[in-house]
C-alpha cells in the first residue's frame, strides 16, 4: 500500500489550491467594490505557529465577485518535513531579517531573535522560517468606520523597542484593501530591516507575473509566464526598477482573468518572484527598506487591489 502516502499528498495539494483547507485562524469579513474578503483577527492562539508573518492586516482570502473565485491559496506546506511547516494562505506581510539577540536559545542550532510585528522567537540558524515562539507581543484593536487600527508595543529587549500601528481601510466604493504602517523606534538601538508583502497564489500553466524592470535602460512592463519547473527565484533590485513603478502584479488564472496588484506609496527596495512546485504556489513580493535610529519613526502603505497594473501609457 505504498501508494497511499502519494495519494494523501496529491489530495493535500488539491485541497490547498481549491481553498478547502481551514487554516484555523479567526477572521472578520470585509467588502469592496469588486471583492469580498476575510481579515485575520490577530490573536496568538491556535495550533499554527505565529512566528513569521504579521497577523494585523493579514488577508486570509479575497474573492473576485465577478467570478466568486478566491485569488489566494489556503493551507500549509512542509517543504523539508513535518518540522518545517509553512503557512501558505492569503496575503501577509513580514519583517526580515529578524534582529538576533545575545541571549542564547534553549535548543541547539537555534538562535534567539526579535521579530518585528511578532515578538521574541527562536529561529533555526540555517533555515529562518523554522521558528518557535518565546514571547509573542499582543495586539490591540480599534474600529473606526471603514478603518481597523491595530497596535502592538514591543517592550525593551536588549536595547530594542518599538511601537507598530497598522491601519487597514476598506470601502464598498473601492476595489482595494489599503494597509498603512507606522513604525516608531522607542529603543536605544537602530532598527534595520525590510518589510515585504507575501501573497500565496495558485500556480498553473495559465499563471503570469509582472515585475516592472529596466532592460537596457528601457522600462519593460511585459507579463511573464510563471515557471512551471524549478528555476532560480527572480530579484529586481531598486536600480533596475523604472522610476515610479512601485508595484507588482500577478495573473493567477490567466491574462484575460482578474489580476492582483500590490502597490506601495514609496520606491521599492526590490521586487521578487517566489515559486513553489509541490504544491504549485507562487508569489510576487514588493519590498520596503527600513532604517530607523532611536527616536525616529517612518510610515508607508501597501494597496492590495483587483485593479490592472498602473502601466504608463506609451
Amino acid at each position: 500500500m505504498h501508494f497511499l502516502p502519494t495519494i494523501a499528498l496529491v489530495l493535500a495539494g488539491v485541497l490547498l489550491l481549491t481553498g478547502c483547507v481551514n487554516p484555523g485562524l479567526k477572521t472578520q469579513p470585509v467588502k469592496g467594490k469588486t471583492y469580498t474578503a476575510e481579515l485575520v483577527i490577530p490573536e496568538h492562539t491556535g495550533a499554527l505557529h505565529r512566528t513569521r508573518f504579521v497577523l494585523a492586516g493579514w488577508v486570509e482570502r479575497m474573492h473576485f465577485r465577478q467570478r466568486n473565485q478566491n485569488v489566494f491559496c489556503r493551507g500549509e506546506i512542509f517543504p523539508y518535513g513535518r518540522r518545517s511547516k509553512q503557512l501558505v494562505y492569503g496575503c501577509a506581510t513580514e519583517f526580515m531579517p529578524s534582529l538576533v539577540l545575545q541571549e542564547p536559545a534553549k535548543r541547539r542550532r537555534f538562535e534567539r531573535a526579535l521579530k518585528v510585528g511578532v515578538g521574541v522567537i527562536e529561529q533555526r540558524r540555517n533555515y529562518k522560517p523554522d521558528c518557535k515562539k518565546v514571547t509573542l507581543f499582543p495586539w490591540t484593536i480599534e474600529h473606526d468606520g471603514d478603518r481597523i487600527i491595530y497596535r502592538q508595543v514591543c517592550p525593551p529587549v536588549e536595547g530594542y523597542a518599538y511601537r507598530l500601528t497598522v491601519t487597514v481601510t476598506t470601502s464598498p466604493q473601492s476595489s482595494a484593501i489599503d494597509e498603512q504602517f507606522l513604525l516608531e523606534n522607542t529603543g536605544t538601538r537602530d532598527l534595520t530591516c525590510s518589510q515585504f508583502v507575501h501573497p500565496f497564489l495558485p500556480h498553473s500553466e495559465k499563471s503570469f507575473y509582472l515585475l516592472p524592470r529596466l532592460r537596457d535602460g528601457v522600462p519593460d512592463f511585459t507579463p511573464t509566464p510563471v515557471p512551471q519547473k524549478n528555476s532560480p527565484e527572480v530579484d529586481i533590485l531598486s536600480k533596475d526598477i523604472p522610476e515610479g513603478a512601485n508595484f507588482v502584479t500577478a495573473y493567477p488564472f490567466g491574462l484575460q482573468r482578474p489580476c492582483l496588484t500590490i502597490r506601495g506609496d514609496h520606491p521599492l527596495e526590490k521586487s521578487h518572484l517566489w515559486v513553489h512546485q509541490s504544491p504549485k504556489v507562487f508569489a510576487v513580493e514588493p519590498f520596503h527598506r527600513i532604517d530607523l535610529k532611536p527616536g525616529q519613526s517612518t510610515n508607508w502603505s501597501w494597496n492590495i487591489s483587483t485593479d490592472p497594473p498602473p502601466v504608463p501609457s506609451k
